[in-house]
């Protein structure tokens, strides 16, 4: 029932906001460069934005917006290139699921993600209401050809990191351990949460998540979830970071208990880094003077092979 309320809401605010437009809310004149208009209450301009971070999918902006005093419960936004559309989607106050997929399982909206950075982060989401090989395999939009072509050409496109596996071991019947390397793809240096140090609360450990997929045996195998118990406003400590110079890379493990029997397969890897989702009030508190703190989380797709 809930599925279908939430249908019959985007249509209710399609019809409202023009979802077939082309174009954004016409009080706002696109300017030269990237602009990101959000129905009628925000516009966004290429001078506004740092830049664009392709491993979290977030817009870091040297201005902050006030949502406090704009309360909404979905707006259309647009983002453009010289005026040219090259993203659009929904900024949404609350996570939720739309619509199924064509294959059933995963129910995805585009947003701008205003809750954990309501102040001078953009993240563009999706949102899974479960996992399963078709979502997780689904072309990633963040990453589309033409938006990061757009987003390099205006000069505001940083790769962050990427994280691949090196190797994976099977330790009993359902869990592995991994080895992974993430590297600083970019000229700045960042500092990451170091996967070495246990936080003082269960924040970190919950997201360190692993999926394992194979199209021919239908296995799905997902890492087993843990209660947050994290609150915005809670403390955190620079001691969970480390510093990972430019170019560099850090080679780390993380042990994963997985929900079934792991067998000797070919499978793809679903996996995530995830960094600090504390919300800061502006862009110069997440630069140091050593570098700078890297926010949100990143996500990878990756075959690999496991050998019983």
């Amino acid at each position: 029932m809930k599925k279908y309320i939430y249908i019959i809401l985007i249509l209710f605010v399609c019809l409202i906001s023009s979802c077939s437009k082309q174009w954004p809310e016409p009080e706002f004149i696109p300017t030269k460069g990237i602009n990101i208009i959000i129905g009628d209450k925000f516009q966004i301009t290429q001078s506004d934005i740092s830049h664009y971070d392709m491993a979290s999918s977030q817009f870091y902006l040297n201005t902050t917006l006030d949502y406090e005093n704009n309360k909404f419960p979905l707006l259309k936004f647009w983002i453009l290139s010289d005026g040219n559309l090259i993203y659009d989607g929904f900024l949404s106050d609350y996570p939720f699921c739309g619509w199924s997929s064509s294959a059933g399982f995963y129910d995805s909206i585009m947003i701008v993600n205003k809750q954990e950075h309501p102040q001078f982060i953009l993240k563009l989401d999706r949102i899974a209401c479960w996992y399963s090989r078709d979502s997780l395999r689904n072309n990633d939009p963040r990453k589309g050809e033409v938006f990061i072509a757009e987003l390099k050409k205006q000069g505001i496109l940083k790769q962050g990191i990427d994280v691949n596996i090196e190797s994976i071991q099977l330790v009993n019947d359902s869990s592995v351990t991994v080895n992974y390397k993430v590297t600083n793809l970019d000229n700045e240096d960042y500092f990451l949460l170091n996967p070495n140090v246990r936080t003082d609360n269960d924040l970190y450990d919950s997201k360190w998540s692993l999926v394992l997929m194979n199209d021919q045996t239908k296995e799905f195998l997902i890492t087993e979830k843990k209660d947050m118990t994290f609150k915005y406003g809670e403390p955190w400590n620079l001691d969970w970071l480390f510093l990972l110079n430019s170019g560099e890379s850090f080679s780390y493990s993380i042990n994963y208990v997985l929900n079934g029997v792991i067998k000797s397969n070919n499978y793809v890897a679903y996996y995530s880094y995830p960094n600090l989702g504390i919300e800061f009030q502006s862009i110069e508190e997440t630069q140091l003077d050593e570098g700078r703190i890297f926010l949100g989380k990143s996500e990878f797709i990756q075959d690999i092979s496991i050998t019983r």
